[in-house]
This record gives C-alpha cells, structure tokens and sequence, in this order.
C-alpha cells in the first residue's frame, strides 16, 4: 500500500521542519504458522471453524484447515510384515497396511517421511533416541492401543494426521525433546473403557521439554474418557520446561453420548506443577471447550505455569487457568 505522509519537527533550537511524501509498505510474512513447509493438497478439514464467528477464529493459518498434513505424495512402497527399523534408517513411502513399525532400543535417528501407518494394535511401537515423524498419516482405525507408543528420548512429530486411536494418541514416557507441531490430530479413545490422551507422559528418571505448537485438535465424544495435552508425569520424572501455544482445540459433542462420557473430552492439557523445575507456558490457544468438563484442567493455577491470551472460540473471550473467562 502506499501511504500520504507529512511531518512538522523542531529541534533543539526551536527551528521547525516539514515536509511530505509517500511511503509504500510491504506486506511481512505474517505469523510463522509452519504453513510454507505445508505438502501440497488440499486440506482435510476445510470448514472446522466455519461455524465460528471469524472475529473470534485465529489469526493464523490452522493445520488441516488451511494447509493439508500427511504425505507429499501417495506411499507407494506396500508392507507385507512389521517392519523393524535400524540407527539412521530413512522410511520414506511406505503403506504399512495394518502392520507395525517397530523401533528397537538402542536406535538412534530413525526418520519416518511421507508414509502411511495403521495398525490394529500399535501403529508405532518404538524406543531407541531421536524419533522423527513427519509428513505421515497414523491412523489407528478405531481400535489401536495408541498410534505412538515411544519408551525412547527424544521425539518429534510434525505435518501429520494422526487420528482414531483405540486409546493415546502418543504416549513419551522417557524424556528429553516431545514435541508435536502443525499436526492435525482427531479422536482418541474410540475403545470403549481405553484412556485416550493426545498426549500421555511416564515416570522415568529423566527431563522432559514439552513443545506443543501450531496444531489443530478436532476431538468429539467417542467411546472412552479422553484428555488433552497432558504436561503430567510421575515421579521420578521431571518437566524441564513446557510450551503449549498456537494450538486449535475443539472439542465437541457430536455422537450420541455412551454412558458415563459425557464429554468428547475430560480437559485440553493440564500440568503436574510439582513435577516442574523449570516454567511450563501456555498461551495464544483457541479453543471450543463446549465438549470438555472445563476445558483446563489441573495444575493451571500455579507459580510454575503462565497461561495467557488463549481464546474461547465462541464469545471471544480469553480464558483464564481456573476456566474463567473474561
């Protein structure tokens, strides 16, 4: 745009200035939404916050709402058996066809890229260091135990669809980098009595940093007792450090209500504030906790946890740790 300006100065003299011209301004980039790094295609969920008055929608754009997750191209390589992985082994195109990936202790730098995982017990079992998944569907077709189950250090899942687990979505339960980024993550918890968390920690004697950013959830009321992002984990562990921001959270009563879940989920995160050392954020999320039992959940109202500027999809209002809203 180009901008009329004109300016009167005095300086220290008392002599005074003017003048006029233009200014033409560029358009910056915008929020660093991950959007650019998005695989071609359309998105999976186009119209998820259509209903929403857009005043109150996010001002960035939303995985799997605005930009399509998943593989950059069909997986063509078909598996026939489970698949075991080795240190620094690439799987890149692969069709599991309701096999398992599985990732041995003692691995290190398994990547897994444009791939198709689905399974009817685990999708992912896997230990070893530094598991990357990126630009992957994991689909547990209703029925797998968890889509990740990672008993390893160190994991990053990014740009995928991970939808319909039995129970957890992802379960860390060693510590060191868990971070989920630009996901778009539906239903956990399709088995009735299962527990379904997006996110479930563990116990062991090790760090955790928690990165949980640029994601949308789209979580309705399926079988089981469902919870968000849960920075929770049981002595001995620890939580060095926590960010939850730039999220889309809806949860929403959509099926017909099975006995005791009245929800489509419990909370979107809580925390264990004694089992942090270090400062756990949680800020610039949009949330529909309409389907939730309060939309946080414990350990918000804490010294150890900021939460600021996340925003109730509906009204527009920001949403305070104890559920408040103003």
């Amino acid at each position: 745009a180009v901008l009329n300006v004109s300016v009167t100065a005095t300086d220290s003299a008392g002599l005074v200035g003017s003048g006029s011209g233009t200014i033409t301004t560029v358009a910056g980039p915008g929020f660093p939404d991950g959007s650019d790094q998005a695989p071609p295609g359309p998105p999976q969920r186009p119209t998820l916050l259509d209903a929403y008055p857009a005043a109150f929608r996010p001002p960035w754009k939303c995985a799997g709402v605005h930009y399509a997750v998943g593989p950059k191209a069909p997986p063509t390589k078909v598996v026939t058996a489970n698949m075991t992985a080795t240190s620094g082994q690439i799987i890149d195109g692969f069709d599991f066809r309701n096999f398992q990936l599985i990732i041995p202790a003692g691995t290190t730098n398994v990547v897994v890229i444009n791939s198709k995982l689905n399974a009817r017990t685990v999708c992912v079992e896997a230990r070893g260091t530094n598991l990357y998944i990126g630009y992957c569907i994991v689909d547990g077709v209703k029925l797998a135990d968890f889509l990740i189950r990672y008993f390893g250090i160190g994991i990053t899942i990014e740009y995928c669809w991970l939808k319909d687990a039995g129970g957890d979505i992802l379960s860390a339960s060693e510590g060191g980098l868990i971070a989920l980024r630009n996901n778009l993550i539906e239903n956990g918890g399709w088995v009735a009595g299962a527990h379904g968390d997006w996110l479930q920690m563990g116990g062991t004697p090790r760090a955790a940093q928690v990165e949980i950013l640029w994601n949308t959830v789209y979580q309705t009321n399926t079988p089981a007792s469902t919870q968000g992002f849960m920075i929770e984990c049981n002595s001995p562990q620890t939580i060095a450090s926590g960010r939850v921001a730039n999220n889309t959270m809806v949860a929403v009563r959509t099926l017909p209500t099975p006995p005791n879940n009245a929800n489509a989920t419990n909370f979107l995160t809580g925390v264990t504030p004694d089992r942090v050392t270090g400062l756990v954020t949680i800020e610039d999320n949009y949330m529909d906790k309409s389907g939730s039992a309060g939309g946080f959940g414990r350990g918000l109202v804490s010294p150890k946890v900021i939460v600021r500027r996340n925003i109730d999809l509906l009204n527009g209002k920001t949403v305070n740790a104890n559920n408040s809203e103003s």
